[in-house]
């Protein structure tokens, strides 16, 4: 497993070597510290840390790293970063000339919107996920949420499929853990694949 420490002072960022991930520190408190992961291309992610707190941190070329706040004080803080994976993360675009491929329709935007709202909180009432798992999770299904925007509906569910195999292989879900994920999925789409195949029995 490929690891590093780094420690950051406030108001400081720091690019690891080994990827395009930048830590942030805008502020430390002693007790907590307010940091900001991104790299190019990718929204940040803005998060509250404790010590001992953690996150998953999804990357295009080398996979899901691990960010782990080991020590801090008034002005600085003390990262573990692990790579949790080394495989490929974000999911491509698909291209499809399918005429059949229309985009969706207002109304059902608003229902995509509607089902990841209920998907999100069916996944934290299963309490079969991490925090850091759930906070992965979440991001994804804001990505899938802004693909429906662009996709037509045969290239997002798979798009869909692919993203949460990727999440679940990248970050190293357990079996019953990947299995939860893809249940609740078809049951807050089944409106949608009903006419299609679902993405994991």
């Amino acid at each position: 497993m490929k690891q590093e420490t780094v420690v950051i002072k406030e108001g400081n960022s720091e690019r690891l070597e080994s990827t395009n991930i930048i830590i942030s520190v805008r502020h430390t408190y002693g007790s907590k510290s307010e940091i900001v992961v991104g790299s190019p291309g990718l929204p940040n992610v803005n998060e509250e840390f404790l010590v001992g707190d953690a996150l998953l941190f999804e990357t295009p070329n080398d996979g899901v790293f691990e960010l782990r706040a080991l020590s801090m004080d008034t002005q600085q803080i003390e990262i573990l970063i692990s790579q949790v994976s080394p495989r490929l993360g974000i999911v491509g675009g698909f291209v499809d000339d399918d005429p059949n491929n229309t985009p969706f329709t207002p109304d059902e935007l608003g229902k995509i919107s509607e089902s990841i709202k209920k998907l999100s909180a069916d996944i934290k009432k299963t309490q079969k996920f991490t925090s850091e798992q759930l906070n992965l999770i979440d991001r994804k299904l804001i990505e899938i949420e802004d693909a429906s925007q662009r996709l037509g509906r045969k290239d997002w569910i798979n798009y869909v499929a692919g993203t949460l195999t990727t999440v679940c292989v990248s970050a190293a879900f357990a079996p019953d853990t990947s299995k939860a994920l893809f249940k609740a999925v078809n049951t807050a789409f089944r409106w949608l694949f009903d006419n299609a195949i679902l993405l994991l029995s």
